[in-house]
């Protein structure tokens, strides 16, 4: 691990002065991250239920001139946060929530954490973490955590899926939200094109890893038999899918190609999902319709 000299002080240093300073244990570890190389972070533990991992190199990109005493008071806000304490009894009911990632690209971080495989998806499990006022994150659950509470990765499935909150709304709709139309100012319909397929964009309430929403498949049976079609699943980034009626106007190739054309060139690498295209029947339900380049 390199020891980088930030705020005129080694990694190595930060972690003494943190541990010092907030009177926790921690050490340098390495941090898999989706579809990325490792960063490096430090793990702090205050006790037997506080223990989290902060991401010390991607907080020190984001803010090059933070100095150490702004890195100390940003752990210590994590600290002071209840959500950051992984007491899964307590987060049955509301926390616990779903997160597809590419089975492929994230081998090894899969290695410590809880997962299943869905085709070439693999849902893990992360708890929302207020890791200052106004920005949300996510701490990923790992295989310790969940052993040392008792939690299988089945009951972390089922948990997760009763708290997942999905939302469908026409593409249309979303469109028009994201240029700040006012009602009545313009038909959202007229931005698509007369005959082309509806689109429909399914995510969650915080529209934050809500590509996840594709695990309800009720959801999907319901609008397959609404739009008396089944469908095609495009994976717009790892915070939602866009779908469309499996119908002759849009073929799987065509499709297919579209989303390796958008991940190419507008999604962010650590942002995307996957370059397949899915497909979804209530008879078969979720299956591949076609799979493209590795991520």
């Amino acid at each position: 691990m390199v020891l980088k000299k930030i705020c005129n002080m080694s990694y190595a240093e930060i972690k003494d002065h943190v541990a010092a300073e907030l009177h926790c244990e921690a050490k340098l570890v390495e941090v898999p991250r989706s579809n990325r190389e490792p960063e490096v972070g430090l793990s702090i533990k205050k006790d037997e239920k506080i223990s989290f991992i902060f991401h010390l190199e991607e907080a020190i990109k984001k803010t090059p001139a933070a100095t150490i005493e702004q890195l100390t008071e940003d752990i210590r806000c994590m600290l002071k946060t209840e959500a950051i304490k992984l007491d899964l009894n307590n987060l049955r009911c509301e926390r616990v929530v779903p997160h597809l990632v590419n089975t492929a690209a994230n081998k090894e971080m899969l290695k410590a954490l809880p997962h299943r495989n869905i085709l070439d998806l693999s849902v893990i499990y992360e708890i929302p973490v207020q890791v200052a006022e106004g920005v949300i994150g996510t701490a990923k659950i790992t295989n310790q955590a969940a052993e040392a509470q008792g939690f299988t990765e089945e009951q972390l499935y089922e948990i997760a899926l009763q708290n997942m909150d999905p939302k469908l709304r026409p593409l249309s709709e979303v469109m028009a939200e994201a240029m700040e139309f006012e009602q009545g100012d313009l038909d959202p319909t007229e931005f698509i094109r007369d005959g082309f397929p509806k689109m429909y964009v399914l995510t969650n309430a915080r529209k934050f890893h809500g590509a996840a929403a594709v695990l309800r498949q009720d959801m999907l049976r319901d609008l397959s038999e609404k739009l008396g079609s089944d469908l095609y699943i495009m994976p717009s980034s790892i915070h939602e899918v866009l779908i469309v009626p499996a119908d002759k106007e849009l073929e799987a190739h065509m499709l297919l190609a579209m989303v390796s054309d958008v991940n190419g060139s507008v999604v962010e690498k650590k942002e995307q999902l996957s370059n397949s295209l899915y497909s979804y029947s209530p008879d078969k339900g979720l299956t591949l319709a076609g799979i493209g380049y590795n991520l």
